[in-house]
């Protein structure tokens, strides 16, 4: 999870500086951040039971992808609607709120599975 987590600031860091060299505005980095932070719930992939769930699952994680924007999406104009901040402020911490909900969730799944030892057969 850790890596998970580095991998994505150090994208992020990558991409917010691939857009400040172009010379863009505050509103075009904060464009920028609110998507990455909305990329960040799909770090929650790496959690797992790696004892059960064996092989990988490509359409799985597209679909993941299209339900966690929405949901995020959903998040953001709630907060939007009902504290009317800015769209991207709202967009990124409903992606924040997204990615603790499911890091919480998939942390207490992993957490409940066997250990798997090595490459998804039980240890014993």
């Amino acid at each position: 999870m850790r890596s998970a987590v580095l991998e994505w600031a150090l994208v992020t860091v990558t991409i917010m500086g691939l857009v400040l060299l172009t010379g863009a505005s505050a509103m075009v980095l904060a464009m920028q951040f609110a998507l990455c932070c909305l990329a960040l719930p799909f770090g929650a992939a790496v959690l797992r039971d790696y004892a059960r769930d064996t092989r990988p699952r490509p359409w799985f994680v597209m679909c993941w992808m299209v339900a966690a924007l929405a949901v995020a999406t959903s998040i953001g104009k709630a907060a939007l609607r009902s504290h009317s901040l800015p769209v991207l402020l709202a967009f990124l911490l409903g992606g924040m709120a997204l990615a603790a909900l499911v890091f919480a969730w998939r942390w207490r799944g992993m957490a409940r599975a066997p250990i798997a030892f090595p490459a998804g057969r039980l240890g014993g």
